[in-house]
């Protein structure tokens, strides 16, 4: 598997930040996103 692109990378990143910061105010909405996010993620990391 090849890396990332540092674009794409940052992306996902801050994607991910956002999840993790809003669980602390609404975990169930958190939990939902983060879903959606994986399954963009599994269809390939451009996706989303």
């Amino acid at each position: 598997m090849a890396p990332l692109p540092p674009q794409d990378r940052q992306r996902l990143i801050r994607h991910l930040l956002a999840i993790t910061d809003l669980a602390k105010r609404d975990a169930e909405l958190a939990a939902r996103r983060l879903d959606a996010f994986l399954a963009d993620f599994q269809d390939g990391p451009g996706v989303g």
